[in-house]
């Protein structure tokens, strides 16, 4: 298989298991929305709101219809409670900078393969940083920060011409939002880049030779695909 496009999502996934990525990108297989998707897909679309200037009113009421859906239970009245402080939080705590962009698109041609890099930025201030977002059930170290995901950003920040190359990550753990006196992470990058093309290259050619050898362990079992994995085993 001949890759025209890379992004971090599918490097970082046949970095966790090459069969992985088989079964997603070129079998195709769908993922169910699940619950930690919804609730990170509605925050952003809440945060990209705030950034926008859109009215309090209008955003709770957008995630009401995301999350208030009948029959409303009490799984529903708690993920929309967790998303309206995950919300309020940020409007207590915001990241500054000026904005530039919200939800920036980047393509970027790659020397040595014939494909390109592309992904989506939150947030990118006119300071020359970009501010992602994320929902989780854990906090960060700057070492698991430190992810594909950063590199990219950062390479891609140099490919704008920014003078500076900071990976800024929000991050608010759902499980500690309703605690008193939470207040969300905020670790800053700049990630060495160095190397990334070597790396880019590399999976590359593995993708084309069809090197698809799956990645054992404890991971497996929080795998999407596990159910049709023929290598995992309950």
């Amino acid at each position: 298989m001949n890759l025209t496009s890379i992004s971090s999502t599918s490097y970082s996934t046949y970095l966790h298991c090459p069969y992985c990525w088989k079964l997603k990108y070129i079998d195709k297989l769908l993922i169910p929305d699940n619950e930690n998707f919804i609730i990170g897909k509605a925050l952003h679309t809440a945060l990209e709101n705030y950034h926008k200037a859109v009215s309090d009113d209008y955003t709770i009421n957008y995630l009401k219809k995301i999350f208030l859906t009948e029959p409303i239970d009490n799984k529903k009245i708690d993920n929309f409670s967790v998303v309206k402080k995950m919300y309020e939080l940020y409007k207590k705590y915001p990241l500054g900078g000026t904005t530039k962009n919200l939800e920036y698109e980047f393509r970027i041609s790659l020397p040595r393969i014939n494909a390109t890099l592309h992904g989506f930025m939150d947030r990118v201030t006119k300071e020359g940083e970009i501010i992602d977002y994320k929902t989780t059930a854990r906090d960060y170290t700057t070492e698991v920060a430190n992810n594909v995901q950063a590199e990219i950003y950062s390479f891609a920040l140099k490919d704008m011409g920014s003078k500076t190359a900071k990976v800024i990550f929000y991050i608010i753990n759902k499980k500690k939002v309703k605690k008193a006196g939470y207040i969300p992470q905020v670790i800053t990058l700049e990630p060495d880049t160095s190397k990334l093309i070597d790396k880019l290259v590399v999976f590359y050619n593995n993708v084309r030779d069809n090197k698809f050898a799956p990645i054992k362990g404890h991971n497996c079992n929080f795998c999407l695909f596990k159910e049709y994995c023929k290598h995992y085993k309950k």
